[in-house]
């Protein structure tokens, strides 16, 4: 694989598509993660897919994905239940256009993308981008911490991008229930349901990551974040891999083992959170 990535490169190949079991796929070629990854496994992030399909029981409703990369989410969803309203939000240029052309490759003509990154407000903003894993790409603000580098981020190149409140985005009322966002910002998440405040009110389950390191570096207000987590009365930690095992606890209980990791980890492990309405 890394053979093909070095040589596709020297010719100028800038994306490269590949099949699976969630269809055709396609990447920027420079990703050492993403593709990879299809290719071993022939799906991504196949776990909760399968938990969003399930709560479309009825095969209606709206999908709201955010940071929403190359369709990794959204266009196995929507193969699964094309009856929901789908929209994409991605800031990445890269990503955006595979998102774009993964669309069409599968036959799905109805996601509404948006080449943006949801913020808390309207802006121009810089956007480190990683130079091997698509999935990466991270907003950087003058809160950044920059004191402690575990992914080598002084290195990445920054570009300007346009930024976005989803409220401005997403319609609030009128959407098919039910409403979930799915939310992969790597550590911009409180910026991004502080822009979210009406939309919120319509949403019914919040699938969402939890990293403690995105977070610090972000310099986001965790305590911000977790007062947004709280307007769900229910919440679940989960394996991505295993959602079959998720129950849900009241989600004060939920928000103190949230504050314990974010003390407790000094890695780059990040928590998956399904946060509800109605219990799970």
């Amino acid at each position: 694989m890394e053979l093909f990535r070095m040589s596709a490169r020297t010719m100028g190949v800038k994306y490269a598509a590949f099949d699976g079991k969630q269809g055709t796929l396609e990447a920027p070629i420079y990703d050492r993660v993403m593709w990879p990854l299809y290719l071993v496994q022939g799906s991504l992030d196949p776990g909760t897919c399968d938990l969003i399909v399930r709560l479309f029981k009825d095969g209606s409703g709206t999908l709201i994905d955010v940071g929403a990369n190359i369709g990794v989410v959204c266009i196995p969803v929507k193969q699964a239940v094309p009856g929901i309203a789908c929209y994409a939000i991605e800031a990445d240029p890269d990503n955006c256009e595979c998102l774009r052309m993964n669309s069409f490759r599968n036959n799905i003509q109805d996601i509404v993308l948006f080449n943006r990154a949801a913020y808390r407000r309207e802006c121009l903003m810089s956007f480190e981008r990683s130079g091997d894993n698509s999935g990466d790409h991270r907003i950087r603000t003058n809160k950044s911490d920059s004191s402690r580098e575990l992914c080598n981020e002084s290195a990445r190149q920054v570009i300007q991008i346009q930024a976005s409140t989803l409220d401005s985005m997403i319609p609030s009322s009128g959407l098919k229930s039910p409403v979930i966002i799915a939310c992969d910002v790597q550590g911009a998440e409180a910026d991004v349901l502080a822009g979210s405040t009406r939309l919120l009110e319509a949403v019914d389950v919040l699938i969402i990551e939890f990293w403690p390191y995105g977070l610090r570096r972000t310099g986001a207000n965790v305590d911000e974040l977790l007062s947004f987590f709280s307007r769900f009365p229910h919440g679940a930690r989960f394996d991505s891999m295993d959602t079959g095992s998720i129950h849900t606890v009241p989600i004060s209980e939920l928000v103190e083992q949230l504050k314990r990791l974010y003390r407790e980890e000094t890695g780059i492990k990040h928590f998956d959170l399904l946060l509800s309405k109605k219990p799970y």
